[in-house]
């Protein structure tokens, strides 16, 4: 406790070493004495979780300090790079996680070198070893069929030795240090800066500069064996590879039991600080295949921000990563998905040129939307029909798990199409922590029957997918149909996307009968989400801004309504005129008479609690006025006789 409240004492005080430098060679010293901190008695694999909290926050106080103030710390960049390569060297001192820590903090300062062919040459002497090791045939080999990648990671087999850890050692060394480098591997923010240091190529069709990073050519030898590798992870939870697996590793496919509590909102202390964090071979294989899986795709998403332009304009990447990272997705579960929508494709889409829309991004999305259209409709069939037949299920944490799992990755994947159809912020800036970089539009002059409210614009990229019939139609199916799915937050970001598609959707030649479904997936939510007060005004709103968009050119919207149980012809063609009438003087009608207008034609379509459905309103006549004794007022001060001081106070 005291070791780790002195090295926080320290990395917050570090920006004062501008006005003291030369205490910066004895606060190195103490941190690396933190990065080698231990315990008499304890070896590298039996340290305690309190020993390797002091290492990791020494390494992160290192990583914090070469961050946000590299020019106080580049002056002393060789006696950092010494430390490293020295304890690196010994096997018994640095864990995997601790060396790669210390790897990010030089990278991060030799972004300070300002001079591309340094740069290059010294992530070489990291990335070096890593290559031998990552594509050597052993390696290669290994992770090339899930057959292969099973047999190679140990998981055939139950053995106490672990014969097979230093093949999984291997494996998740190479990746986390490909993270490490495209995480915080960057080119000069200053254009002048990064043309002198020979960061810039050429120039874009837009007239921008095409920067190259310094470790392009390096990890471009590794992502092939990434790829591969992605693929394999999807195809290990085919049956015919899970039943060559031990059933003593049967645990390693489950969920990570921290991700388990989060999901179900659980915090509960798993382990003492104290206590050693030594664990089963099984466990270690979940951790393994949890670990790996998630850091695939940190590859990816770190090629696309890192790599930039050169890993866009790898020849024929669609196909690459249609044959290797989209393949099988079928086999993965539902919470497996998680990383490719919010971790990898986030930021693959974020940081795509506009002139690789029509050759990457679309051929990808095709694939993909569809794919997430036909599933997440299935999951959410099967969460409707439990809620429906109010089953018994032996296993209830299980059967809530996979319910809060399927909101989850439904939540990510809308948010993730929000990003697509959103506008952005042109001035991107590398690296800056901040994964939305976007900025909201000012709402265009809006013709007579729209909606004022503000609005973002639609993005280059969303009106690309637009012009793409198929892919259009799958997200729109989806977009609309999640409106109905029986999650509030579901809803609320479902109505986000509409709107960004109900910008091009009356412009798309749509069949009226289309239109008239989607009218009816935007009124369907009345019946599920009705019985909450607060949703319904939100529906409506919904409702009526999505009549008045489409009311103009299609005008057998009005069929919909006419079709409500219950609901008056008159009273829905009295709505229609009057909204045509306001349309053609221009005067519109006030919001809440137009919303409880509409609510009135609707109404039957509301859902009511079983609570609330028989209610019958109790009135009561006339009540006796109740008996209250009056309140005793007061008496002035010269209707008393008590003294108060007054005449004291100004008599002298």
């Amino acid at each position: 406790m005291i070791a780790s409240c002195v090295l926080s004492c320290v990395s917050t005080l570090f920006p004062t070493i501008r006005y003291s430098p030369h205490f910066l060679g004895p606060i190195l010293d103490k941190l690396f004495a933190g990065v080698t901190f231990s315990v008499p008695g304890q070896s590298k694999k039996t340290r305690t979780r309190s020993v390797q909290n002091v290492r990791r926050h020494a390494c992160s106080a290192l990583i914090k300090m070469c961050r946000d103030n590299p020019e106080l710390v580049m002056p002393e960049f060789n006696k950092i790079y010494t430390a490293t390569k020295r304890l690196s060297a010994d096997p018994n001192q640095l864990t995997q996680l601790e060396k790669v820590a210390l790897y990010e903090a030089l990278i991060l300062l030799s972004n300070q070198f300002n001079d591309y062919r340094k740069q290059r040459d010294f992530l070489a002497t990291i990335l070096e070893p890593v290559a031998t090791v990552w594509n050597s045939q052993e390696v290669t080999l290994g992770i090339s069929t899930p057959e292969n990648f099973v047999e190679f990671v140990g998981l055939t087999k139950y053995d106490e030795q672990d014969p097979k850890g230093i093949n999984r050692a291997n494996i998740i060394g190479s990746v986390q240090t490909i993270v490490a480098v495209t995480k915080r591997c960057t080119w000069p923010e200053n254009e002048q800066e990064a043309m002198a240091g020979g960061f810039i190529q050429g120039t874009m069709e837009n007239g921008k500069p095409i920067y190259r990073s310094a470790c392009a050519p390096l990890i471009a030898q590794l992502l092939n064996n990434v790829l591969i590798l992605t693929r394999t992870m999807n195809a290990i939870w085919s049956r015919d590879v899970q039943s060559k697996v031990d059933p003593a590793f049967k645990q390693a496919y489950e969920m990570m039991e921290c991700d388990r509590l989060a999901l179900l909102g659980s915090f509960s202390m798993i382990s003492s600080c104290d206590s050693q964090t030594l664990k089963t071979l099984p466990d270690k294989l979940q951790s393994f295949l949890t670990m790996l899986h998630d850091l695939c795709y940190h590859t990816l998403a770190g090629a696309s921000t890192c790599l930039g332009y050169e890993f866009y304009a790898t020849p024929n990447l669609a196909k690459q990563l249609l044959s290797t990272t989209f393949t099988s997705l079928h086999l993965l579960p539902n919470h497996k998905l998680r990383p490719i929508i919010r971790v990898f494709l986030k930021l693959f889409v974020l940081y795509c040129p506009l002139e690789f829309y029509f050759s990457l991004l679309i051929p990808i999305f095709r694939g993909f939307c569809e794919y997430m259209l036909i599933r997440l409709g299935q999951c959410w069939e099967e969460v409707h029909e439990k809620t429906a037949t109010n089953s018994d299920s032996d296993e209830p944490e299980k059967e809530v798990l996979e319910d809060q799992v399927v909101k989850h990755v439904t939540k990510d994947y809308l948010d993730f199409l929000r990003n697509v159809f959103r506008i952005r912020d042109q001035a991107l800036k590398k690296n800056s922590g901040n994964d939305e970089m976007e900025t909201e539009a000012k709402p265009e002059k809006l013709e007579p029957g729209e909606k004022t409210s503000e609005f973002f614009s639609l993005s280059d990229l969303g009106k690309a997918i637009v012009k793409t019939e198929d892919l259009m139609q799958n997200i729109t199916l989806f977009v609309y149909s999640a409106l109905s799915f029986d999650d509030s937050n579901v809803y609320f970001k479902a109505i986000g996307v509409a709107h960004l598609l109900l910008q091009e959707l009356p412009n798309c030649n749509l069949l009226p009968e289309a239109v008239n479904h989607l009218f009816v997936a935007v009124l369907r939510p009345l019946q599920v989400h009705g019985h909450h007060d607060s949703h319904v005004s939100t529906i409506l709103n919904n409702a009526i801004y999505h009549y008045d968009v489409f009311r103009p050119k299609y005008p057998k919207i009005i069929d919909v309504l006419l079709h409500v149980p219950g609901c008056d012809a008159e009273a829905v063609q009295a709505y229609d005129s009057k909204v045509l009438t306001t349309w053609s003087i221009g005067k519109p009608i006030p919001d809440k008479k137009k919303k409880d207008h509409f609510k009135k034609l609707v109404q039957p379509l509301i859902r009511v609690v079983v609570s609330n459905k028989y209610k019958k309103e109790v009135m009561f006549g006339k009540m006796p006025r109740l008996y209250r004794p009056p309140k005793p007022k007061a008496p002035t001060v010269d209707e008393t006789s008590q003294e108060y001081g007054l005449i004291q106070l100004f008599k002298d």
